[in-house]
């Protein structure tokens, strides 16, 4: 995933992942309360807490004509509203949900977007278990993009969720991008670097560029040592499943987020549970 303009530094360190709400319980957290700082980041849950108010967008979807748009928000839980978009099915007699916008949570406003309903991925409701996943579809060319660009230096981190299927692929792409990649999961810097990560599994994804001390954490276990290249994006899109290598992403994503930062052994651990637990994808 890539940048428009370089990261204006803030501390870039790790929030604490416990908040207490109003009547005791456990508040929402989510991966911008376990690492800060996110350049851009899309999902089917919120953000951070603050982004859980049950006003602010994650999708906008259509039906399979492309009419009866829909603005999808997260609800004040972290989870995205189901409810009203299974009310929009039966009123207007949907068949195929397709995602016309992914709302960039990270309030920079970077938003991937594809105005072709064909190369529209598709909405599936319990595609993740009980859970909501788009779906790509590599014949399709199913992806979506922003018209921001972005200048960033290594390090980078690209975190997502995803399941791919044994095709290759891009999860994110152009100049640096971790490519789902058969067993793999190939870092891409100007050179590929593998870790692995097997086909048709969900799988919590840390990929990190940082020039010949680059790193892939995949539910926890790490691979280190890793040289992916010196790439860094200069005016390069924002885009998920659009191809750079040879065909575009085939498989399911929960979320996907860019940091213009190195993820260290423990935010990538932080970040592994948080998306595993009952806060992320409870997987």
């Amino acid at each position: 995933m890539l940048i428009k303009k370089p990261f204006k530094k803030g501390n870039g360190g790790i929030v604490a992942p416990y908040y207490k709400a109003a009547g005791g319980g456990a508040a929402y957290t989510g991966p911008g309360d376990v690492v800060s700082g996110a350049y851009a980041w899309y999902g089917l849950r919120g953000y951070n807490a603050a982004y859980a108010t049950g006003s602010n967008p994650a999708l906008d979807i259509v039906d399979q004509a492309g009419a009866n748009q829909l603005t999808v928000n997260i609800l004040s839980n972290g989870r995205l509203d189901v409810a009203s978009i299974s009310s929009w099915v039966t009123t207007n007699s949907v068949s195929t949900i397709k995602v016309k916008r992914i709302y960039d949570q990270s309030g920079n406003v970077r938003h991937v977007n594809q105005a072709t309903l064909a190369n529209m991925p598709v909405l599936n409701l319990t595609g993740f278990g009980s859970l909501p996943a788009i779906v790509f579809t590599a014949a399709n060319s199913h992806n979506l993009e922003s018209s921001l660009t972005v200048t960033q230096a290594q390090p980078i981190t690209v975190s997502m969720v995803e399941k791919h299927t044994a095709n290759t692929g891009d999860i994110t792409s152009n100049a640096v991008t971790p490519l789902a990649f058969n067993t793999n999961i190939r870092l891409f810097a100007g050179s590929g670097a593998d870790f692995a990560a097997s086909v048709n599994t969900w799988h919590a994804v840390q990929a990190v560029a940082n020039n010949t001390s680059s790193a892939g954490y995949v539910d926890g276990s790490s691979t280190t040592g890793l040289t992916a290249g010196t790439n860094a994006p200069s005016g390069n899109t924002i885009s998920i499943g659009k191809a750079v290598v040879s065909n575009a992403f085939d498989g399911s994503l929960a979320e996907a987020g860019y940091w213009p930062s190195g993820f260290n052994g423990t935010q990538a651990g932080d970040m592994n549970t948080n998306q595993h637990g009952v806060n992320g994808h409870n997987f």
